[in-house]
């Protein structure tokens, strides 16, 4: 015999002092959730998550003091590349910092900003030309004469009007020390690509060089999955430790999105009334069959923590919006039932 409840949890009412990541810790003592015999045992699954729409893509960037400029490690959401403007050797170090929530500006050769599941490649791209000085006329560029096939290509386009020094100019994304998943995940193009404007004599630099003036960039990995996570041990297992125990993974689509068709009106205290749009949230509700509900050893079910993370492990960051999902909860006569 098989009784069934279902879980409704929002992060909005979690325990967690934290507000800024994706986990949410919750205590379930009501909840009443415990077998009655040995031969009982528990089994869950995912039925349905609501996400919002400013949900990071990837992990919060280390916070920025004033004056104390970043700390760049592996952990950080942030990538780099180098640009030999005018071709002068060394290139010119600069990075892009994601999800970084402080408003601090951010120091020379740097451009801080949300990587969220609304950004586009072109946002991503702007940040990169603010970071050069050169929003005005950008340099990195989409070529899109291939949409109609589903091929994008990035090109590099030299402000220089130096011949002989712009022959010289590249764009190095990344490189052999830096975060290159940031980059596959920013880009959706491997780290040490060049970019090289010129593609005629011979380019010196102190890297291999590519003489090419577009490479592709794969769209898919501009499509990330959110893995939501838990405490139960639901005897499911990653190569990376952090993403063990899953409850479910969430495909989500990296792209702007279109207005919001919901409108709120209200009537603040000075009694204009003013109309605020509702932020999309990412609907998701799975197909559930037998082999979606994972046995776990719990006897009881007194509390519970849930993270959402990405394909890296590193747990997102949720902004202000709360998520929330609803975990169907079965109780079994006997294991594997």
């Amino acid at each position: 015999m098989t009784s069934t409840r279902k879980l409704y949890l929002s992060s909005g009412d979690r325990f967690n002092l934290d507000d800024l990541s994706a986990s949410a810790d919750f205590q379930l003592n009501a909840s009443e959730l415990a077998v009655d015999t040995p031969s009982q045992a528990f089994r869950v699954c995912l039925s349905q998550a609501s996400l919002p729409a400013n949900l990071a893509a990837s992990q919060i960037t280390s916070l920025r003091s004033s004056g104390q400029g970043t700390t760049n490690t592996q952990s950080c959401a942030s990538f780099n590349w180098f640009w030999n403007k005018g071709g002068v050797d060394p290139p010119t170090r600069y990075t892009l910092f994601f999800n970084d929530v402080t408003n601090d500006p951010p120091p020379a050769n740097q451009f801080s900003m949300a990587l969220t599941v609304q950004t586009s490649i072109q946002d991503i791209l702007d940040g990169m030309n603010e970071a050069m000085g050169e929003s005005g006329n950008p340099i990195i560029l989409v070529e899109n004469d291939g949409e109609a096939y589903g091929q994008y290509r990035l090109k590099f386009v030299s402000n220089n009007a130096n011949q002989n020094t712009r022959e010289l100019e590249y764009i190095l994304l990344g490189g052999s020390t830096e975060n290159k998943r940031s980059v596959e995940l920013a880009l959706g193009v491997p780290s040490t690509i060049i970019l090289v404007n010129f593609a005629g004599s011979n380019v010196t630099g102190s890297f291999p060089l590519v003489r090419t003036t577009q490479n592709d960039y794969n769209a898919a990995l501009l499509m990330p999955v959110v893995y939501i996570t838990s405490s139960l041990n639901t005897n499911t297992y990653a190569t990376t430790p952090a993403l063990n125990n899953v409850l479910a993974s969430v495909p989500l689509r990296l792209e702007v999105s279109s207005q919001p068709v919901f409108a709120d009106t209200i009537f603040p205290s000075a009694g204009r009334p003013e109309t605020l749009l509702r932020s999309y949230v990412w609907n998701y509700q799975p197909f559930i069959t037998e082999g979606s509900h994972k046995t776990i050893p719990n006897r009881d079910i007194s509390n519970i923590s849930l993270q959402l993370r990405n394909e890296e492990g590193y747990v997102l960051y949720g902004g202000s919006a709360p998520f929330s999902v609803v975990i169907e909860v079965q109780k079994v006569d006997a294991v594997g039932s």
